[in-house]
């Protein structure tokens, strides 16, 4: 294999990381390539550097290799000169595209993270044009909707959004706190969360415009290698640290409708990446609670990378801590498993808000 001319990769920090995290679309790797066998982390530090400037003759899979070595989560597992060589293999073995992708998604499944991926600049161009899944054909939902009420409680359904850029993530998160605004219009004092369809996305127009109903202060936490970053509600607004996500003034909750006093968030296996880290943001907050079934279980923090050829790679480079400092691992599970979540959801809102009611009265 030809050697290329070293270039230093700048390192993610972790504000970049929160940054970065926008492009983090709703796909989880699967099938395809078998994982390298993972090695002790020690072994694995000596042989990388050693290797890092063997070029596998692909400029996307040399990208790819050269990042998740530096930034993946799970960087200490694979074997890396082997999984190289391998890739370059990958790469010779068909021309174009079919060995691109062969071969990155064998160095993504090396790092067995089960939430990283690639998408082709075809592939990219299908999520982020026009208004129709290219999958089924069906019309794509709006990143959000007020529903009509369920036994008198507002209900909002947020959906998976893909976007990129930032006056499309700007628009996005106003129309998030448009419908919510909208929803409230028409409740009691308690907000059904629809997260059921919500397959991930661009997280940032989600929990920005959902902003007001998280409570004041920390929210949850980015855990990298390069160290970590919190994401706080300040006076309504989305931050990490001096940054606010996104960068706009949206509309306030106006004093009616207020911020409902509970929420009941609903919850299921089609709720994936972005949709479940807007309902952790939700974990330990005493005035909410989850209905449903549990996640899909794609919790990590990936980070969008535009590759040469017009592709992007979605890097797992952090897990994600609740409020209460636990790390996520894996699906989220409801507070209430239940077949019949709305149902359910309906019955603790009207416990919830009559005994308030009640507990005002006296």
């Amino acid at each position: 294999m030809s050697r290329r001319p070293s270039r230093p990769i700048p390192y993610a920090t972790p504000h970049a990381i929160v940054r970065s995290c926008a492009i983090a679309l709703a796909l989880v790797l699967a099938g395809g390539a078998s994982a390298a066998a993972p090695r002790a982390a020690a072994d694995v530090g000596n042989d990388a550097s050693a290797s890092a400037n063997v070029s596998t003759g692909d400029a996307d899979v040399d990208l790819t290799l050269d990042l998740a070595q530096e930034r993946a989560l799970n960087a200490d597992r694979p074997d890396w000169p082997a999984v190289r060589a391998r890739a370059a293999d990958l790469v010779r073995a068909e021309s174009g595209e079919a060995g691109r992708a062969a071969a990155i998604g064998y160095v993504l499944a090396s790092l067995g993270d089960g939430h990283s991926f690639y998408l082709s600049a075809g592939q990219l161009a299908a999520r982020l044009g026009g208004a129709r899944d290219e999958a089924d054909g069906k019309q794509r939902a709006p990143i959000a909707q007020a529903q009509a009420p369920l036994a008198g409680f507002a209900r909002l359904s947020l959906n998976g959004w893909v976007g990129d850029g930032e006056a499309a993530v700007i628009e996005a998160a106003r129309q998030v706190r448009r419908a919510l605004i909208e929803s409230l219009g028409e409740g009691r004092c308690g907000l059904i969360l629809d997260l059921s369809g919500n397959g991930g996305g661009n997280m940032w127009p989600m929990m920005g415009g959902l902003a007001p109903l998280y409570d004041e202060g920390l929210v949850e936490v980015y855990d990298g290698r390069g160290g970590r970053a919190e994401l706080n509600v300040r006076k309504g607004a989305l931050h990490s640290g001096r940054l606010r996500l996104p960068n706009v003034d949206l509309p306030p909750l106006p004093p009616l409708p207020a911020r409902p006093q509970r929420i009941a968030l609903i919850l299921g296996p089609q709720t994936a990446s972005s949709g479940e880290i807007v309902a952790l943001g939700f974990k330990g907050q005493r005035n909410a609670r989850s209905f449903g079934a549990a996640t899909a279980g794609a919790t990590n923090a990936n980070q969008g990378v535009h590759l040469p050829s017009g592709g992007v790679l979605a890097l797992t480079i952090a897990r994600l801590l609740d409020r209460d400092g636990v790390a996520q691992q894996g699906p989220l599970l409801p507070d209430q498993r239940s077949e019949r979540p709305f149902e359910a959801a309906t019955q603790w809102l009207q416990e919830q808000c009559d005994g308030a009611a009640q507990t005002s009265a006296q």
